[in-house]
């Protein structure tokens, strides 16, 4: 059970690297399925309308799908609840996933980036898990010419920010 857990993170690892045409599409839609499709009751996942429209620009859904699950995922597995908000700026949207789980310490957010890596030490898959969700979310935002920041929650967890051009 574990090898087969461990070669489904691999192969939708993998899967990540190929290349996903850009069609365009509308972020907060995505951020709403990937939100509905983590938290299908809808009561642990709290998304903040937006302040301004966020317009539709080109984005290969499947990839920020994935990624945006995994990140979801990870608050609900470690935290119990999450808040999302998004932010338009100039060149860029900004996505902020914030919990209220024990985050991760400041010198280990790059390591927890890495793929294969499990911050969690035991080797109980069920408390830990593959150590691919955030390496898979990263190279998606990577392939969007975005970037992926883990930094301090204002709800005492993790913040994940992730910046995508427009």
């Amino acid at each position: 059970n574990e090898m087969e857990q461990m070669i489904d993170g691999y192969l939708e690892f993998a899967r990540n690297e190929r290349e996903e045409e850009m069609v365009e599409a509308s972020l907060f839609k995505i951020i709403q399925q990937a939100a509905k499709s983590s938290d299908p009751s809808q009561e642990k996942i709290y998304i903040s309308p937006p302040n301004v429209e966020i317009p539709i620009f080109p984005i290969q859904v499947r990839s920020i799908t994935r990624a945006l699950t995994n990140v979801f995922n990870n608050a609900l597995k470690y935290a119990g609840k999450a808040n999302v908000s998004t932010h338009i700026h100039d060149e860029h949207c900004e996505v902020f996933i914030d919990d209220n789980g024990p985050g991760i310490p400041r010198e280990k957010r790059e390591e927890a980036l890495l793929p294969f890596n499990r911050l969690e030490n035991s080797r109980n898959r069920n408390t830990g898990g593959t150590g691919l969700g955030l390496s898979i979310a990263n190279n998606s935002v990577l392939a969007h010419g975005g970037e992926i920041f883990l930094e301090d929650s204002p709800l005492g967890g993790l913040r994940v920010r992730i910046l995508l051009p427009l």
